[in-house]
């Protein structure tokens, strides 16, 4: 046995605590890594017990006998709580341990539990925390929980005592990453908060792309050290660590939800009500599919969770035998009594807006619905963890997503499908294949097999089930094509494309026929973006990303003048001047001389701004005439006929191959000419 591993298991032992195996081999990677470097980060599947991880990891970089400052850093209140619980439970110092706590309400979510839950005492006075820690004896291990939020107290009192922490564990740690200066990530710096060792922990790394400023992303190794150890999701399933996943995909037409919701709504259901009818519908065909028993539900608002569980009529008529229950963190003894009662029911379900998404144990459950889009992959992942922790006779999670399907009277079901918001489906299922390596593999062949011919699915039995009356393969068969587009050409791939060409050409005005180097069709990805922004299906998270680019417009009209008046100046800076045939088109396939021609038009309508009027009239050689637009239209034809042919001599009724009646505007020239009427210079 290695040193290393005789010291994981006495502090086991110690603290009456067996670790998992793959526990010992995250403690013993990260303080092999910490032999070299002060950082290093884990990256472990949710449900696989990073907390103990972290203590442990503390536990045995202490040493024996002798007194350390550790700080544990978490993004809410309730995950301070938990992690205090954990470390008090299984920590081998016994008395010498001594806890404090630092947070307040003030900027912590409204679904977060309030300070006064928190086991220990609770400051936000840089002062406290200065006598918590002089005042302790030489050997006491003083751990500081703080949440990123207030992570500015703990820096003040570093500060003012001139000391630095020992330890400094980030959990949940992708929450540090982003603007390098955002609040979340004061932990990150040590001339901010000074720690001689890090660990960053977390299940899902957050990458991020430089647009302008600079940034913090967890694959920069200078600022969050090498990845020591890595537990990803699949290597967790076929350790038997976590279970597998299933997504249902559960059809629910207009006329199901209705009849459920009606027991409260006499007039018929829209908008919202209907879509919580039609998620309570998606339910119950879940329960007699695959026989659920206990499942929670993830709402867009705190409002919309409390309504789904107050809706008891409609809730007994889909979920009969069920208890409904409702949490938040406002709540805290309604919500200390939901979670007991919801434990303790041998069928229920708890609705909740995000408090139960990230980090807080709860009980084992079989199935977790989205009946309200989440605003990013990582609350995705982080709630869709929740269904997957062990249970005895476990062996699937579920995930529940529902579709509503309001088909008109002879419509098809792949029409109908059309007109449905399909925008979760795509979000959970990219979530699912940038965290499953194993259904990463399952899109690119299907993917190549969709290219190639033979019958291949992406929606395959095992990763993804539909449930409803309605035709299932013909919803299948709509949804498949659109989801090899969503899933192989996923926005992160097309956001790199974005950010690389803004970097390159200092702004984001990418032509529609814009095509990179490596084939990927920028311009008619951009192009969607913007489409998906009008039918309001993009996410909070990925329209702030999108905005950050330089120049970024989300007006087809802005971005083609941008487009146009761009590949003017470009145009002119190449040919040394502005006479562009009115039928020119640019090599990227761009119509210049549409373009050219629409904005004379405008002018002479009244109806082009003076700014855009100024940026015209800024082009060398720019004109308004028409007749001037002509004129050089003719003498392009002309040289080039010239040049061509080696003469003048052209017909009457010649006309060139892009169409320009280049012998009619000759001979008018001349008829002109003849009657004194030819412009001097002309």
């Amino acid at each position: 046995m290695t040193h290393l591993a005789s010291l994981t298991t006495r502090i086991a032992q110690c603290s009456g605590l067996t670790l998992e195996p793959h526990q010992s081999e995250a403690v013993d990677c990260v303080l092999e890594a910490w032999t070299g470097q002060d950082r290093a980060t884990v990256v472990m599947a949710c449900g696989t017990g990073k907390t103990i991880v972290g203590l442990t990891v503390a536990s045995k970089a202490i040493a024996a006998e002798e007194g350390a400052s550790v700080g544990v850093f978490v993004p809410s209140l309730g995950l301070i709580k938990q992690i205090i619980q954990v470390w008090r439970e299984f920590q081998p110092w016994g008395d010498r341990l001594r806890v404090i706590a630092v947070c307040s309400d003030a900027g912590v979510e409204a679904d977060d539990i309030p300070p006064d839950e928190i086991p220990a005492v609770v400051t936000t006075d840089a002062s406290a925390l200065c006598r918590f820690i002089t005042e302790a004896p030489p050997c006491a291990v003083n751990v500081i929980f703080s949440t990123y939020h207030s992570a500015w107290v703990v820096a003040d009192a570093l500060t003012e005592m001139r000391q630095a922490l020992d330890i400094g564990i980030a959990d949940e740690a992708h929450n540090t990453a982003g603007a390098a200066d955002k609040s979340f990530g004061l932990m990150l710096h040590d001339h901010v908060l000074p720690i001689r060792k890090r660990l960053f922990m977390t299940a899902t790394p957050r990458i991020v792309r430089r647009v302008t400023g600079e940034v913090a992303s967890m694959d920069d190794a200078a600022i969050y050290g090498p990845i020591a150890y890595n537990l990803s999701f699949r290597r967790a399933v076929e350790r038997g660590i976590i279970c597998d996943w299933e997504v249902l995909i559960s059809v629910v037409t207009r006329d199901e939800a209705q009849a459920i919701g009606l027991a409260r709504a006499v007039h018929g259901l829209s908008g919202e009500r209907l879509q919580e009818a039609a998620g309570r519908a998606a339910i119950a065909k879940a329960i007699e599919s695959v026989g659920i028993k206990k499942a929670i539900s993830f709402h867009n608002t705190i409002l919309a969770a409390r309504d789904f569980a107050q809706n008891q009529s409609s809730n007994d008529q889909a979920m009969p035998g069920f208890h409904i229950f409702h949490v938040n963190g406002a709540d805290k003894v309604g919500r200390r009594e939901a979670m007991s009662a919801f434990a303790g029911a041998e069928k229920a379900l708890v609705s909740n807006a995000r408090c139960l998404t990230e980090g807080v144990d709860i009980p084992a459950i079989d199935l977790i619905a989205f009946l309200g889009r989440k605003s990013s992959k990582i609350d995705i992942i982080q709630a869709i963890g929740r269904a997957l922790r062990k249970a005895p006779g476990k062996t699937k999670g579920y995930i529940l997503l529902p579709v509503l399907l309001d088909p008109r009277t002879g419509q098809t079901p792949e029409d109908a499908l059309a007109e449905s918001d399909l925008s979760l489906i795509w979000d959970v299922l990219a979530a699912m294949r940038d965290n499953d390596e194993l259904f990463a593999e399952n899109i690119i062949t299907a993917g190549r097999g969709f290219q190639e011919g033979p019958p291949t699915t992406v929606l395959s039995p095992g990763w993804v089930r539909f449930l409803g009356e309605v035709d299932l393969e013909a919803i299948r068969r709509g949804i498949e094509v659109i989801a090899l587009d969503e899933l192989l050409f996923p926005f992160d791939h097309g956001y790199r494309h974005l950010v690389d060409f803004a970097n390159n050409t200092g702004h984001g005005k990418v032509p529609i026929q814009h095509v990179e180097p490596d084939g990927f069709k920028l311009g008619i990805w951009v192009a969607s973006r913007r489409k998906n922004y009008r039918q309001g299906v993009l996410s909070a998270e990925r329209i702030a990303a999108l905005e950050a680019i330089p120049g970024w417009t989300w007006d087809v009209l802005n971005a083609q003048w941008d487009q146009g008046i761009f590949t003017l100046r470009a145009f002119v800076e190449r040919e040394g001047h502005a006479n562009i045939h009115s039928k020119h088109v640019e090599p990227d396939g761009f119509k210049l001389g549409n373009w050219v021609g629409g904005r004379r038009k405008e002018y002479l309508e009244g109806i082009l701004s003076a700014e855009r009027i100024a940026a015209l009239e800024a082009i060398p050689g720019w004109t308004w005439s028409v007749f001037s637009a002509r004129w050089d239209d003719g003498m392009i034809a002309l040289r080039a006929f010239v040049e061509r042919e080696g003469h003048t001599k052209v017909r009457d009724r010649y006309v060139e191959p892009d169409g320009f009646k280049l012998g009619i505007w000759v001979g008018s020239r001349r008829y002109e000419y003849r009657l004194s009427n030819l412009m001097s210079g002309k």
